[in-house]
């Protein structure tokens, strides 16, 4: 009977071991995605006025372009 205990509490032991080693990669890879959306989120605030910098570079040198013709 002492051995049945035994037996039940190691098996109980080695359930509980390995969910709990489970829960701690569920943790580890919800914040490598946590990471990875923050990073995304910030290269895209980073991109916006590049973009928009680029854009009113393309303007002025269309702008530059027509007053050069004009000129001539």
């Amino acid at each position: 009977m002492k051995l049945l205990w035994s037996g039940m509490v190691l098996a109980v032991l080695l359930v509980g071991g390995c969910s709990s080693e489970q829960q701690v990669e569920e943790e580890s890879s919800a914040v490598e995605r946590a990471t990875e959306a923050a990073g995304r989120e910030m290269a895209e605030r980073i991109q916006r006025p590049i973009d928009k910098a680029r854009a009113v570079q393309t303007q002025e040198d269309e702008r530059n372009e027509t007053i050069r013709k004009q000129a001539q």
